[in-house]
C-alpha cells in the first residue's frame, strides 16, 4: 500500500472480516532503495579508502592496490507491533523512518 491516507480503511476491513483474516502487524519499506545504496556504496567506500591512506602514512608506506572489498546493507523493514485496541481507536497509521546503511570492507596492499 502506497497511500497511508488509505491505511486506517484497509486495517479496519481486515480487522472486521474476522478471524479469516489475520494481522500479524505493519512495516514500512523504502520502494526502491538501489540509488540510495548506491550513494551509501560510494560514501563509504570513499570514506575507507581516506582512512585507509592514512593507516598507510602512519605506517610509513604507500598504499597499493585493492586486494578485497565486501560490504553488508543494514538496515530494511522493521513490523510494527499491532493491537487489536489500536483499531478500535480509531488510530491513524503514521509513516516512521527507515535506516539503509552500508558497511564496506576494503583490504589494501602496502608499498
Amino acid at each position: 500500500m502506497r497511500d497511508l491516507n488509505k491505511a486506517d480503511r484497509i486495517i479496519d476491513a481486515a480487522v472486521a472480516v474476522g478471524e479469516e483474516v489475520r494481522l500479524n502487524g505493519v512495516s514500512f519499506e523504502v520502494s526502491d532503495p538501489a540509488a540510495l545504496l548506491r550513494k551509501a556504496r560510494a560514501a563509504a567506500f570513499k570514506d575507507a579508502q581516506t582512512k585507509a591512506r592514512q593507516f598507510a602514512e602512519l605506517a610509513g608506506r604507500r598504499l597499493g592496490e585493492v586486494v578485497l572489498i565486501s560490504d553488508e546493507v543494514v538496515g530494511g523493514p522493521h513490523p510494527m507491533a499491532f493491537a487489536g485496541a489500536a483499531a478500535e481507536d480509531r488510530s491513524s497509521v503514521s509513516p516512521g523512518r527507515q535506516n539503509l546503511s552500508v558497511h564496506v570492507r576494503v583490504v589494501y596492499s602496502l608499498v
